[in-house]
């Protein structure tokens, strides 16, 4: 029997195929089944008696999951994705709408049924595949993770789309600005151990970055400033912008005398991915090379008083560990990768031969799917020149939840001290787009702090988190720490009701297509997956 046809066939125990294009899923069912099931969209105990018209099972599992590996996660290769707005390539100060709506997301926790891994993974497939299909993705690869064990992992669509080559749980695509969450870890490290000062100015690592004025004063920049967007160094804009509406000129394609006649109303949003930089061809060989592109320019704000994303602060950042280390950044970075165990991480090079690398596509104004452009990243390593899997970005994921987390003189240390880890992920003044949104920035990491508005009302949880949007490709990674009492980080639990470290939900979404919105997919994924207990 083809495998269509024994998704389409009903076994004698009552499991139906989710969809005819599945096959073999690489997932871990450590829970047990529920003690509830669907009857005409009520949850009833599973010794109740079903009603003779309904035919169907309470509950429709893929028949793959009836034969799972035990203990062994499982890898999913298929073809099943809702966003209001677009992730702004790796923009954070300008996808405001985006990323502040999970301040509207509810998250009940303690409330609503408990539910199993084969309950959980076909329903965020079906909405993943829905997605896909709302923002036009041809693949897109998913990982999850619930307290450092990954129970899915998956691609969907076609990593290839001409030469029909499906998209793997394993494979490769550019993370973008997730890369600054990593190449913050290698700054962190250096923090702690006393080899870099947060608070000196960059001149004293990088001296021939040039001094720096606003409004005819001199300012001060530090890395302090850089890991949390607040020097004043602008992104891939020489001015500073909004995401505000702004008037662009009448169509250059009509006469002059009807040009003149026009007044220019036509109303536009500003969309980075129309600057110039995001599509350098040209290969920089060294960081103080890179750093050319930007270092002449002047500061758009005052240093420490306004957030303003860039990526080119972190190709200065790259610099600062370049100075530090005496060695270049990439490898300090492929170090970093090694012990992590992060096999599968790369920098995003053309001509190195990279397995299970996907293609990159974008879409025109019509909505028709096109390869993206050849672009060359060297001039932001550190800020978004690397590609991976979403298994590497979980492995990440699990080493700093460990480290923030792990309280036990008698376990072993994390990469990173646990007040280190509190402070990056601790919300940074003035990184806040404005007193309405939930979300802002820490260091290398956005950052949703918790807040708790009282019994059966909203309870928002802390959430870390990083988008990315590259030329043909975008991505996030969300983590969910479990607190005991989300109010101190003082009260981590080493052990919570007999379990340890790391505790959290992880979700890393990557899509092979640019500007796509995968930040508030993630967290309903996590909301989903957070209602799952694989310890009982």
């Amino acid at each position: 029997m083809s495998v269509w046809a024994a998704h389409k066939t009903r076994r004698s125990f009552g499991c139906y195929a989710d969809t005819a294009f599945e096959h073999h899923p690489n997932i871990r069912d450590l829970s047990s089944s529920p003690a509830y099931h669907l009857v005409n969209n009520f949850w009833l105990p599973q010794d109740h008696q079903q009603p003779f018209w309904n035919t169907g099972p309470a509950t429709a599992f893929p028949l793959h999951f009836i034969n799972q590996l035990q203990n062994q996660p499982v890898h999913l290769e298929d073809d099943d994705a809702h966003e209001d707005s677009f992730d702004h390539g790796d923009n954070f100060g300008l996808l405001s709408t985006g990323s502040a709506v999970v301040g509207s997301t509810l998250f009940h926790h303690g409330y609503g049924r408990k539910i199993s891994i084969k309950e959980a993974v076909p329903k965020a497939r079906r909405m993943l595949k829905k997605h896909m299909q709302e923002i036009g993705a041809p693949g897109l690869v998913v990982g999850v993770s619930i307290d450092g064990h990954v129970v899915w992992t998956e691609g969907l669509g076609y990593s290839d789309f001409e030469n029909s080559l499906p998209c793997q749980a394993n494979t490769v695509m550019r993370i973008a600005s997730i890369s600054k969450a990593i190449s913050m870890t290698i700054v962190a490290k250096l923090w702690e151990q006393g080899l870099l000062d947060l608070d000196k100015p960059i001149q004293e690592y990088v001296p021939e970055f040039p001094m720096k004025t606003f409004e005819g004063h001199p300012v001060t920049i530090t890395c302090r400033q850089l890991v949390s967007h607040l020097s004043g160094i602008r992104h891939y804009s020489k001015t500073k912008k909004t995401d505000e509406e702004y008037l662009v000129d009448p169509p250059q394609n009509i006469d002059k005398k009807s040009r003149d006649e026009k007044k220019p109303t036509v109303l536009a949003k500003y969309n980075e991915f129309d600057e110039k930089e995001y599509y350098l061809k040209e290969s920089f060989p060294k960081v103080s090379d890179a750093l050319k592109v930007f270092q002449d320019d002047p500061v758009l704000v005052e240093p420490g008083t306004e957030f303003l994303y860039t990526t080119y602060g972190f190709t200065l950042l790259s610099a600062v560990i370049e100075s530090v280390t005496k060695r270049k950044f990439t490898e300090n970075m492929k170090d970093l990768l090694r012990d992590f165990d992060m096999t599968n991480t790369f920098l995003d090079e053309h001509e190195p031969i990279i397995h299970n690398r996907s293609r990159n596509y974008r879409r025109d104004k019509l909505g028709r799917l096109k390869n993206a452009p050849y672009v060359d990243n060297s001039y932001k390593w550190a800020g978004g020149g690397l590609v991976s899997t979403v298994g590497d970005l979980l492995k990440f994921a699990h080493l700093l939840l460990y480290a923030a987390q792990v309280r036990n003189p008698s376990d072993k240390p994390g990469y990173l001290k646990a007040e280190t880890l509190e402070r990056m992920w601790t919300l940074v003044d003035h990184t806040k787009k404005n007193k309405f949104v939930e979300n802002g920035y820490g260091m290398g990491w956005m950052v949703v702090p918790e807040r708790f508005v009282g019994g059966w009302c909203l309870q928002q949880p802390h959430v870390v988190y990083h988008t990315g949007g590259a030329i043909g490709a975008s991505s996030v990674l969300t983590l969910l720490p479990r607190e005991k009492n989300v109010m101190s980080w003082d009260e981590y639990p080493n052990v919570q009701d007999g379990k340890k470290p790391p505790q959290g939900i992880v979700v890393t979404l990557i899509v092979n297509l640019e500007q796509a919105s995968l930040y508030k997919k993630s967290v309903e994924i996590a909301q989903l997956f957070d209602r799952v207990d694989i310890h009982h």
